[in-house]
């Protein structure tokens, strides 16, 4: 086999596990050994392609007629199961096929030696030639650094890029010789939105997708998928002892165990993310010499399926797509509508049982296809303990339960299988079957075994007094362990997708209050439970999401403040890893952004940065799509605060930072809403830092790309509240920079979309501020038509909203100041005077109460202050004053411009002097040229009128 095996290098380790080479995370590697989709190691008809249906055609035809097609079926099939022996076992196999006649052992023989010579089609031959010549090119972000071996469907190759620091395995889908140009686009586009959805795994027990693209080898473009280059062990070789560095001692039942509930965790993560695996087996894990599981080739099953001829989930030969040893009964009888994640518990199942036993659930050996099949589907798999005796209890219940042949009996999730599982390793009671009083006992006497020396008639004692109570205790935390489960599905992922759809923030803030009272009443009885203190804090942060779109920040920063305390509180009870690095990170950012909106700069800059460097430090060491995304958003909102803060310079480099890591992610995946959002964002930053430098052009040219990418997401989901929110920040951003004819129609949009909006969530701080915003703008639209009637209607319809809006806080009023403030120039401008007096009044009364207010920030001061100069009253001016004062210890750039803001108002005050000596403070503070030229002309100016005033 050293030739086989070099040639098809990580890609082909037997179907037993064998193997630890590199292997290719979730793209469907080659084996030799087994079936595939594309009728590659098919059913060898006279005009087959593949390696084995030439070398059938090759040396196994005579007289023009082909062999009978029943031998060769029962032939292909024993020449796969002979593959996934190793090399020392295929003798013995070959002596166990009595039922051969002489010519057939022969022909089977010889096929396993052509196999281990390597003599396969000349055409593989030159591809492999060729496929060397591409070492040293870039394909995507990837530079390729070697070949890492061929099969019928492609080439892989290691390769490695700098920025982030990644090394991959990138696999080259070919098209196979004869597939219609119309099957072979359908292929591309199902390939591509099924990469899409595998850029949405992210956990630590899965090979990480990097990117995919097209890749032109000459002869049109092909598909390509670039993945985390692995280095482990196949999973039975593994629990045997074999290491990538050597031998060492086989891991006992506990270790076994655990490994299968990591993997069940790993897929139970997919079947989250509406991915079902639908192959999985012992080949499909590797484990690194560390003992972490990773479970590899992930929905491209489904991907390659349609390679070839056929449009079932069928081979042409008639086999389903999967592995038949590990293949549940449904999913063997090609019922599609009820393959389900239940075929993976299935799969897992049998997985567990060959880890325990050292072979499959069902002896397929010698059998042919059809009879195989009639074995999954017919027959039950013995129990557990029937082989082993010593598994009988907990663990034969287990895997009975994971391996019934009926879907509705199994575990209705990985995720159960895997807790029934650590329960067991815990010594806890299991779901899998109704745990009796002697159950309790033995756990008991287990945990405790050095401490319990009762003799039997004190336990038959013991028996007798305590079966009540220890029965109670059971129903009790039976029924706590099934809350909690139930409590994370609602924090998980209910709320969590409720979060992002309108019309459901009443129904949210019901379920997320009950969730954190009763995570907090699980909490309060074992407060040091990891688990209960990761549930709790998944339902305080829903919780303050409800009370943030409420306008309720101090509350709010409470909920996300214990959010964060807890999931400290796993880290150091756990350790910290990947995800809950990356929940910490977004648990800164939520109390980032209340202290944002209470106006504290230094605690928002002090929180982001250190998100950033959690985002940075989980990318660098799991740079999956996910973790690449958070660091780019990470980025993104460091941007945010080197422009408040008056670092152009920075919070251009940021910004671009972010975009160039989101399009990176965007060249694989080019529907990644997360990447779309950032990119997105990102593009409207340096559009307002465009606009900073006075760059007409770069503005608008980000702006227009911010715009795209909104309407590429809520193309994606229309439903989506943030999509619709991001949609309109950018329609807002862009047309209030064109012609008003060219605006006018992007502003209506915005207002219908505020108007559903609003319809949907009448509650919702932000839903009431986009209405009456868009209204305001709609009306400016009416007044530039002449059409006075509609602007004042739209400028009253905003003014209801603008009253309607809390009050709470100092982002709050500066909303209120600053729409009353607009409505009130619009009814000016109607010849409302007696309701623009009004509106004036409401506005300076928010700006006198944000006054007050010792969270005020100084944008919304220096706001709220040129609104107050505009209005040319004395008692506004005075205010403007007062305004502009209060917000003179923020950064020296905004500084500069609130003391330009000060000094008008000190000029309309008559107070020329000190204007003067403001003017020249501004001037002192400036942080660029054209800025310290203006000032420096206000001032001769000043100096000027000064000297010639009489």
């Amino acid at each position: 086999m050293r030739k086989l095996r070099q040639r098809w290098g990580s890609l082909a380790p037997p179907s037993n596990g064998n193997g630890s080479s590199p292997r290719l995370g979730s793209v469907s590697n080659f084996h030799p050994n087994e079936r595939r989709a594309d009728g590659g190691v098919g059913f060898a008809h006279r005009h087959d392609s593949s390696p084995m249906g030439m070398l059938f055609q090759r040396r196994h035809t005579a007289g023009g007629m082909d062999m009978d097609v029943n031998r060769f079926t029962d032939l292909e099939t024993l020449f796969h199961e002979a593959l996934t022996l190793p090399e020392n076992q295929r003798a013995c196999f070959l002596d166990q096929q009595k039922a051969l006649d002489p010519s057939s052992l022969n022909i089977l023989r010889d096929l396993l030696q052509q196999a281990q010579l390597d003599e396969v089609d000349p055409l593989e031959g030159r591809r492999e030639r060729g496929a060397h010549l591409w070492v040293g090119r870039k394909i995507g972000s990837f530079v390729l650094r070697a070949v890492l071996g061929h099969g019928g469907m492609g080439t892989v190759f290691e390769g490695a890029r700098d920025f982030p620091p990644q090394l991959a395995a990138i696999k080259v889908i070919r098209r196979s010789a004869g597939i219609p140009a119309a099957e072979w686009r359908s292929l591309v586009r199902r390939f591509r939105n099924e990469v899409s959805i595998l850029g949405r795994l992210s956990h630590p027990g899965i090979a990480h997708f990097f990117e995919s693209g097209m890749v032109d080898w000459g002869d049109g473009e092909q598909p390509f998928l670039a993945m985390a280059l692995i280095r482990g062990t196949g999973l039975l070789d593994y629990a045997s002892g074999m290491r990538t560095t050597g031998r060492a001692a086989p891991l006992d039942v506990r270790g076994r165990l655990k490994l299968i509930a990591d993997v069940a965790d790993a897929v139970q993560h997919a079947h989250q993310k509406g991915i079902v695996h639908r192959d999985l087996k012992p080949s499909n894990v590797l484990v690194t010499d560390d003992g972490d599981a990773k479970v590899l080739d992930f929905g491209v099953a489904r991907i390659l399926e349609l390679q070839g001829q056929e449009s079932t989930r069928h081979t042409l030969s008639g086999q389903p797509v999967g592995t038949l040893a590990y293949m549940a009964p449904e999913q063997a009888r090609g019922q599609i509508a009820d393959v389900d994640t239940r075929a993976d518990v299935y799969a897992l199942g049998a997985m567990l049982f060959e880890l325990l036993t050292e072979r499959p659930p069902h002896e397929l050996h010698g059998l042919s296809l059809a009879q195989s099949l009639e074995a999954i589907c017919d027959r039950t798999p013995p129990r557990l303990a029937s082989l082993k005796p010593e598994y009988r209890g907990d663990i034969d219940t287990i895997v009975s339960k994971a391996l019934s042949p009926r879907p509705e009996q199994r575990f209705a999730s990985a995720g159960e299988l895997s807790g029934d599982i650590r329960r067991h390793l815990n010594d806890e009671p299991i779901s899998a079957r109704p745990q009796t009083t002697m159950d309790h006992l033995r756990r008991i006497v287990r945990r405790h075994r050095t401490s319990v020396t009762l003799s039997a008639a004190a336990l038959l004692m013991l028996l007798a007094v305590s079966a009540v109570a220890l029965m109670e205790s059971t129903r009790a935390r039976s029924a706590e362990h099934h809350w909690a489960r139930r409590l994370e599905q609602i924090t998980q992922h209910v709320l969590r997708d409720l979060d992002t759809r309108p019309g459901t923030l009443a129904l949210r803030a019901r379920m997320a209050s009950d969730a954190r009272d009763d995570t907090r009443g699980l909490l309060s009885r074992d407060p040091n439970n990891p688990r209960l203190q990761s549930l709790a804090a998944n339902a305080e942060r829903q919780y303050s999401n409800v009370l943030h779109e409420q306008g309720n920040l101090l509350e709010s920063l409470s909920c996300r403040e214990e959010a964060f305390r807890l999931r400290c509180d796993v880290a150091e009870a756990r350790g910290m890893d990947v995800l809950l690095r990356r929940e910490l990170a977004i648990d800164m950012v939520l109390i980032a952004d209340v202290h944002f909106a209470l106006g504290h700069t230094t605690d928002y800059r002090n929180w982001l940065e250190q998100s950033e460097a959690m985002t940075r430090a989980a990318a660098e060491e799991s740079p999956s799509v996910e973790n690449l995304c958070e660091h780019a958003w990470s980025l993104q909102r460091l941007s945010a605060v080197e422009l408040h803060a008056g670092n152009i310079a920075m919070a251009i480099e940021q910004a671009e930072r972010s975009l160039h890591i989101c399009r990176a992610v965007l060249i694989g995946n080019p529907d990644h809403a997360s990447a779309l959002g950032c990119a997105r964002q990102s593009h409207t930053y340096l559009g307002v830092l465009a606009d900073w430098n006075e760059d007409v052009l770069a503005s608008t040219r980000n702006f227009a790309s911010a715009l795209e990418l909104a309407e590429r997401l809520y193309q994606i989901d229309p439903l989506n509240r943030d999509y619709i929110v991001g949609l309109m920040n950018a329609i807002e951003s862009l047309a209030d920079r064109m012609p008003r004819h060219e605006a006018q129609p992007m502003y209506e949009r915005a207002y219908a979309l505020s108007s559903a909006l609003l319809a949907n969530d009448p509650h919702r701080v932000d839903a009431i501020e986009f209405a009456s915003n868009f209204a305001l703008r709609m009306a400016h639209a009416a007044m530039g038509d002449g059409d006075v009637e509609t602007a004042r209607r739209l400028a009253h319809e905003a003014i209801v909203l603008v009253e309607r809006a809390p009050k709470g806080n100092a982002q709050q009023l500066w909303s209120a100041a600053s729409g009353f403030h607009d409505a009130a120039g619009l009814l000016q401008q109607t010849g409302t005077e007696a309701d623009a007096l009004e509106c004036r009044a409401k506005a300076a009364e928010a700006c006198g109460s944000l006054l007050d207010r010792v969270d005020a920030p100084p944008e919304s001061l220096r706001g709220c202050a040129e609104m107050m100069l505009q209005s040319g009253r004395q008692e506004d001016i005075a205010l403007a004053e007062g305004l502009a004062q209060r917000a003179l210890h923020a950064s020296p750039q905004e500084t500069c411009t609130l003391l330009k803001t000060l000094a008008d108002a000190q000029i309309a005050s008559d107070r020329v002097r000190e204007a003067l000596v403001t003017f020249e403070r501004a001037r002192l503070l400036a942080t660029d040229e054209n800025t310290r030229a203006g000032l420096a002309e206000r001032i001769d100016s000043l100096t000027r009128d000064i000297r010639d005033a009489p």
